[in-house]
Parts: C-alpha cells; sequence; structure tokens
C-alpha cells in the first residue's frame, strides 16, 4: 500500500512537508504512546496551572530526540486543546507512565492542530440586502480568495505532484529509530531487511519532515518491540 503525500495530485514543497509531518505524528501516536503521557503527566500541570513550563518542556521534547521547533509548536497546540477540555470529559481510562498511573480520555490520545490558514468569511443580512446581491459578492469574494491562495502557494515554492510514499512503514521505522531508541540492526531484522538500508530509510524520513539526526548515546529499550506486518 502506498500513501500519497498530500490531498490531490498536485501540492507545494510546504504542503507535501506538513503531510509527512502529519503520518511521522500518527506513528508515534500508535507506537509510541509514551510520548503523549509523558506530555500529559509532565508539562500540562504546569501548562493548565499557568505557571512557566520550559524547562519541563524542552526536557520532554529531548528525552524523546522531538527537540524541534515544528514538534513544539504541535504540542502547544496540543496542550491548548487538552487544557480547554481535559476538565469536561469523562475519564475513559488509565496508563502507566514511568511508574504512575495517568488517567486519560479519547480526546487526550492525539495530537492536535489548531487552524492557522487563511480562511474565507461570508457575512450577509438579509434586512439590508438581496440574496441575488449577495451572492454575486459572495462569488467574487470566493474567487478573490482562491486566487490569492493559488498565488501564495506559487510563491511560496510554486506546485509540484504529490509524491507517492511506497513504503508508509518507513515513518514506523523512524519512530523505532528515533523515540523508541532501537536499533537498526534490530529494525532490519523484523523487517527482513539490512541495517544499511533502514539508515538510509531513516535518514530520508528525517530529510522528508524536518528533523535532525538523532544525538547519539545511550538508546531508550522497549519492553515489547513494535511488531511489524510481514
Amino acid at each position: 500500500m502506498s500513501i500519497r503525500l498530500g490531498a490531490g495530485e498536485l501540492n507545494t514543497a510546504e504542503g507535501v512537508t506538513a503531510w509527512a509531518r502529519e503520518f511521522f505524528l500518527e506513528a508515534i501516536e500508535m507506537h509510541a504512546p509514551e510520548v503523549l503521557g509523558n506530555l500529559r503527566q509532565t508539562v500540562l500541570p504546569a501548562y493548565m496551572a499557568e505557571r512557566e513550563f520550559f524547562v519541563e518542556f524542552k526536557a520532554w521534547g529531548e528525552r524523546w530526540h522531538l527537540d524541534e521547533e515544528w514538534i513544539y509548536a504541535r504540542a502547544l497546540d496540543t496542550l491548548e486543546i487538552w487544557a480547554g477540555i481535559a476538565l469536561n470529559l469523562p475519564i475513559w481510562g488509565q496508563e502507566r507512565v514511568d511508574g504512575a498511573v495517568v488517567e486519560w480520555s479519547p480526546a487526550l490520545l492525539g495530537f492536535h492542530w489548531i487552524p492557522r490558514e487563511p480562511a474565507l468569511v461570508l457575512r450577509w443580512d438579509p434586512r439590508g440586502e438581496f440574496k441575488d446581491v449577495a451572492r454575486r459578492r459572495g462569488i467574487a469574494a470566493v474567487n478573490r480568495f482562491l486566487d490569492e491562495v493559488e498565488q501564495s502557494s506559487k510563491v511560496g515554492g510554486g506546485v509540484l505532484r504529490a509524491p507517492r510514499k511506497d513504503s508508509p512503514e518507513h515513518f514506523m521505522w523512524e519512530v523505532c529509530y528515533r523515540v523508541n531508541g532501537e536499533t537498526a540492526r534490530s529494525i532490519a531484522e523484523r523487517c527482513h531487511t539490512e541495517s544499511h538500508h533502514v539508515i538510509k530509510t531513516v535518514k530520508e524520513i528525517e530529510h522528508l519532515v524536518g528533523l535532525r539526526p538523532r544525538a547519539s548515546g545511550r538508546q531508550r529499550r522497549r519492553s515489547s518491540p513494535v511488531q511489524f506486518a510481514k
């Protein structure tokens, strides 16, 4: 199965990166849920208390080798959503994070995103404007909006054919290697491939989504490695 890095046939270079990042974050949600559990446990309390949380936030990113500006931005969006809903949602279950039991609900399981893209807002007051006049005004506004977005995309790097990723499990490899601290050799053994192929693929994913190479050092080991589909 292949995946397209875009909603349609065409995309911008920036759009391709954004789509790749979504697949990477989804892989974290599925195969390294401890990342989100640790964010909830160590950073969310300080965020909700409206006190300084930079030290905890930075430690979270560095711990999971996710010390990137764009990941911190998504994590901030996630914290904002969590803070707005956590107090009003029923508890759905529990999980154990670093020896502590953390309660959670379905809405606290994934990364969230707060849209900040250009938006079109149309207003109409039937008491002061005929519907036909409002319709023509609305069509003209939509056309202007589409032209502006199209021009912005071209200025930002042009439109290209959205690439396909023939092996979407490669995002999982990156999570296993970077976040879970597995070796290229262990991933290769489970995937019946060579270590050098895993390393090459990991570098490609890092370039695609915008991640610096994982810092060297002692690796974490999961009690139960991610199982790959055969």
